[in-house]
């Protein structure tokens, strides 16, 4: 084997490794704790009614959020779906909105997109593909 296929062997050997490891931890830690992930790990800070919304994510198969516009769904359905793609491993995510399409592409994966670029350290070695 050259040697730059062994160091490229290598240096996929250690980012699996570090993968392993950060995934590990945050299921330890946040597995179940959306609330705390968003807070410590993502420096977000919620209102009661999101809070809700995010447990009752974590405890029920179903979570119907009604309310007004812009008071923080979105925002919240980000924070659920990154917390739930690094506390859980191999966890695939599929997102959906309300009509229009646009609320899909332009709100929802905007808030996740913004997310993995202000915190790519968290991403790091992962293969995301965001559809837009």
């Amino acid at each position: 084997m050259s040697w730059q296929l062994q160091k490229r062997v290598e240096a996929e050997l250690e980012l699996r490794k570090r993968r392993e490891q950060t995934a590990s931890t945050f299921t330890t830690t946040y597995g179940q704790d959306p609330t705390g992930f968003g807070v410590n790990v993502l420096d977000d800070e919620y209102t009661e009614d999101q809070v809700r919304v995010l447990e009752s994510v974590r405890d029920h198969p179903v979570t119907i959020a009604r309310s007004a516009n812009a008071v923080g769904k979105t925002f919240s359905a980000a924070r659920i779906a990154v917390w739930f793609y690094l506390a859980w491993d191999d966890a695939q995510v599929y997102t959906t909105a309300a009509p229009p399409m646009s609320n899909l592409r332009r709100l929802l994966w905007g808030e996740i997109g913004a997310i993995v670029n202000d915190r790519a350290e968290l991403f790091g070695g992962h293969k995301l593909r965001m559809m837009h």
